[in-house]
């Protein structure tokens, strides 16, 4: 298989089904860690230092202080070992039960996605990452949001939600960023961008990748 970000039904398909469904069914059976590792599948795109397969790692947080009913935080890079990781925390109220969580299905699915784009941008091998510029006028959350390798990861994980759902990529988008605190035209600008990335970011380490064939 191949990536091809600039395909409108490209979103890590089947890899992020999977990875999302592990994670779907541990929650369900009320575990609240579990790790792993898959297979990368993507002939045309190279793992850091050519990994075959990454790892994966979930684990369940308490907050007393968290308002709704769950937050997800996650990651892509390199974990201990300097092998390839995606990993997630899903933050829950003190005294909820794992098994009847509040995480959307297609929510969990898009952030798997997420990461996925980003192991696949590669940014510790990715030469074309040399060239992104930032703007440090940004306020934090503005310049997280406008970051180059940000803005591909988050159109294909609104891109996989909403193929799951059927609702506008836009309208996802603006219902993510409702609690921030930002600007009506903030929230327009960020959703422009999202809406229309390059992908620049994962260009320069596209057709790099050995064939790592599958079974």
């Amino acid at each position: 298989m191949e990536i091809n970000p600039h395909n409108p039904n490209f979103y890590y398909n089947d890899l992020a089904k999977e990875l999302t469904d592990i994670i779907w069914s541990n929650l369900k059976n009320g575990i609240k860690s579990s790790d792993g590792f898959l297979q990368w599948r993507y002939s045309n795109a190279r793992l850091l230092e050519d990994n075959q397969w990454f790892n994966y790692n979930f684990n369940v947080v308490r907050s007393k202080h968290i308002l709704c009913d769950y937050d997800i935080w996650a990651s892509a890079g390199p974990d201990g070992c300097y092998e390839p990781r995606v990993s997630f925390s899903f933050v829950m109220k003190k005294g909820s039960h794992v098994k009847r969580h509040k995480i959307p299905y297609a929510e969990l699915f898009g952030t798997v996605a997420h990461e996925l784009h980003h192991l696949a941008q590669n940014n510790e091998e990715n030469a074309a990452m040399s060239a992104i510029v930032y703007d440090d006028d940004d306020p934090s959350i503005m310049k997280y949001f406008l970051d180059p390798t940000e803005i591909g990861a988050f159109h294909i994980g609104f891109r996989a939600q909403s193929a799951l759902t059927n609702e506008s990529m836009k309208s996802i988008m603006f219902r993510y960023l409702r609690h921030q605190k930002l600007s009506k035209v903030q929230k327009q600008y960020i959703v422009e961008q999202w809406l229309n990335p390059n992908f620049d970011t994962i260009s320069g380490n596209l057709s790099t990748g050995v064939d790592h064939e599958t079974n």
